[in-house]
């Protein structure tokens, strides 16, 4: 796209765009790649064919050419999302709630037909939401697989399915606090938080990606994979409990998927222009209390929305949402209110509560 910085801050979300690609050669190209005036003319003969006019409003030009194709992207969006609910039913029924697949069947039903969730679909820039939390359900699908058969087989998928979620969008870090809290709670048996295995590894992979981050350009492109492929796999093979193996896998993804990017765009941090760019940056002209204030707030906006959709917005940008102090009532309700449902995990997680915990996992 004869841009090396498609992303502000360099992010590199690569797969939903390669998606993009295959399907524009099935839909067709410009011969010479620039959009003009004659577009429109799909079949070079000259004449305004009728079949051209792709949104029948009579007038053919570049548009006609720029929407052709539509239903074709939108088709593989359903498609995908069809595919993203069949995966999260089969985590949910077959690994996690084995005993409750009706439960999971209604959640999947409202799940798919949440506004906060159709949204996703109906919008096709929004493909990278779709492709990274499929991917990010393939890992744990193939995580909890390895967890009962012990094959080798399934670590390689993890490994390669978190890559892939993390070319989709970088959501996929948070596998690395999702998978072992999962663990905690429906495998206990499968992992221990005092194990110096798992702390070791953890610390090694966040070394190595501050390390690449920081450092990419100074001689460590090729000493941080190796300090953390060698070390990190004596601590993994050597270890008791399974979650190891898989967190180290993680690792090795996180790694692949950094080279890949930093390899790709201009990977400097540019966080002042960030802090510079009001499109970027809706907090740019909050103060640092007003700033931390709103995203409080906002988070109990998003809790909102699960339960009551409306209004929903194309554009969260700046002053969409006021800003908030902490002399506002959102902020200390937002608090309180996800400050709570932590303390009722820890509190349901106790071996006396077992079966309001699967109730509450339920809700």
């Amino acid at each position: 796209m004869c841009s090396s910085d498609l992303l502000p801050g360099g992010r590199y979300r690569p797969l939903s765009q390669i998606s993009f690609a295959i399907e524009q050669e099935f839909i067709g190209t410009i011969p010479d790649g620039v959009s003009n005036n004659q577009s429109w003319d799909i079949n070079q003969n000259g004449v305004q064919d009728q079949i051209e006019d792709t949104n029948e409003d009579g007038i053919y030009n570049e548009y006609d050419f720029m929407i052709r194709g539509a239903g074709l992207r939108h088709l593989i969006n359903v498609i995908l999302y069809a595919l993203l609910v069949l995966l999260i039913y089969h985590v949910l029924a077959f690994f996690l709630f084995p005993s409750a697949k009706d439960m999971v069947f209604f959640a999947c039903i409202l799940f798919s037909v949440h506004p906060l969730h159709t949204e996703v679909a109906a919008n096709i820039k929004s493909r990278d939401e779709l492709l990274s939390l499929i991917f990010i359900l393939a890992t744990m699908l193939f995580s909890f697989r390895y967890l009962k058969s012990g094959t080798k087989k399934h670590l390689f998928y993890v490994g390669l399915f978190m890559l892939l979620a993390l070319l989709s969008k970088e959501y996929a870090l948070l596998l690395f606090i999702i998978l072992p809290i999962t663990l905690f709670v429906f495998e206990p048996s499968k992992i221990s938080f005092k194990e110096v295995n798992f702390w070791v590894l953890l610390l090694f992979t966040t070394i190595a990606t501050v390390a690449f981050i920081w450092f990419f350009n100074s001689g460590t492109l090729i000493a941080v994979p190796l300090l953390f492929l060698y070390g990190g796999y004596y601590f993994a093979k050597t270890s008791k409990f399974p979650i190891t193996k898989i967190v180290y896998l993680l690792g090795v993804s996180l790694i692949t998927y950094l080279g890949l990017r930093f390899s790709a765009t201009i990977h400097e941090l540019k966080v002042e222009s960030f802090k510079g760019d009001i499109i970027a940056n809706p907090y740019m002209f909050a103060s640092p209390t007003q700033e931390l204030a709103s995203k409080i707030s906002v988070l109990l906006n998003y809790f909102k929305l699960f339960f009551l959709p409306s209004p929903l917005l194309a554009d969260y940008s700046y002053d969409t949402i006021p800003y908030a102090t902490f002399q506002s009532v959102s902020v200390w309700i937002s608090l309180f209110l996800f400050f709570g449902l932590f303390l009722s995990a820890i509190f349901l997680r106790s071996e006396e509560h077992t079966s309001e915990l699967q109730s509450l996992a339920y809700l």
